[in-house]
């Protein structure tokens, strides 16, 4: 089964650069690969119109950099 997140959900994911750092958009913190688990894995997903999202991937269920867009 392939999930997809819709538009609402990739909000919290998405990122923009300023100042030359790459940062969430909704909450204006600045990315660190560094957090969470040792072990983490990260993703980033740049889509069609040029957003870029950056996540972790979750270990129980595998990630395909195309699970993360829908097709709304």
């Amino acid at each position: 089964m392939i999930c997809y997140f819709v538009q609402k959900e990739r909000e919290s994911y998405e990122v923009v650069v300023e100042d030359g750092k790459m940062m969430y958009k909704l909450s204006n913190k600045i990315v660190d690969t560094s957090e969470g688990p040792r072990d983490a894995k990260w993703i980033f997903v740049l889509s069609t119109t040029r957003v870029l999202y950056i996540g972790t991937v979750c270990q129980t269920t595998p990630v395909h950099h195309l699970q993360t867009l829908s097709r709304e």
